[in-house]
């Protein structure tokens, strides 16, 4: 064996193993096996006011709850749920958050972006927890676009073990880059063809072509199908809970 090639291969083993230390915590794969979402991306959930995106979040979040308590692989994976909102106290939300067993912080955009880094230094620094996935559910999200540090923040999920659910009323005001960062998209009822048309060309990862989005899209009902477009599995499907 010849230095190049020694030196190959002590390359590609080293690489290999410093991997495998890290787990696949960094990974962006399936937040558990029982859900759609997925691990240190953005979940995007776009519809008009009053199409129930609020609920779907807490939907899924019960589902991921009570998926923990009855896989006890999964158990320790999930480490709290933040829940921003600038919005005055729903009495509705806050009773099925009590249905929800992960720990929930509901905070202001404001205190959010005062304080998450902080939290993060804090999270990362705990062998215990640093590998834990956290989540943050952005409620009427538009204006935290305009933030320049929570745009950093969208784009580093893998170095913060974090996955955001961010619900907007139109695609059109969300960074392109952030829409790199995209695994899921959920569609609600409601959206103008102009909208929608705007949302497809932001789209670089799929595989779909418009029409066929659109004649999935015609098909909800109600406030309470979604169109789920995974953009990792290259997959579409209608979601109703």
């Amino acid at each position: 064996m010849n230095i190049k090639e020694y030196l190959e291969i002590t390359a590609k083993s080293k690489l290999l193993n410093g991997f495998s230390q890290l787990g696949n915590y960094h990974l962006v794969d399936k937040l558990t096996p029982y859900s759609d979402l997925y691990r240190n991306s953005i979940s995007l959930s776009i519809g008009p006011p009053g199409t129930s995106k609020t609920s779907h979040f807490l939907y899924e979040m019960i589902q991921i709850s009570e998926s923990l308590k009855l896989d006890e692989s999964i158990r320790n994976t999930i480490d709290r749920i933040f829940y921003v909102t600038d919005k005055s106290e729903d009495k509705t939300v806050s009773s099925v958050m009590n249905e929800i067993d992960i720990d929930i912080y509901k905070c202001t955009y404001k205190l959010f972006d005062e304080h998450f880094e902080n939290y993060i230094e804090q999270k990362l620094s705990n062998e215990n927890n640093k590998n834990k996935q956290t989540i943050i559910f952005c409620d009427d999200a538009a204006h935290m676009f305009n933030n320049k540090n929570l745009i950093k923040i969208l784009t580093q999920l893998r170095h913060y073990t974090s996955m955001f659910f961010i619900c907007v009323q139109v695609g059109k005001m969300i960074p392109t880059d952030v829409k790199a960062m995209v695994s899921n998209i959920y569609l609600s009822p409601g959206i103008t063809k102009q909208h929608f048309d705007r949302l497809y060309t932001q789209l670089t990862t799929v595989q779909f072509t418009l029409d066929e989005l659109i004649e999935e899209y015609k098909k909800l009902k109600n406030k309470f199908e979604k169109l789920m477009i995974d953009c990792n599995a290259n997959q579409i499907k209608i979601i109703n809970y």
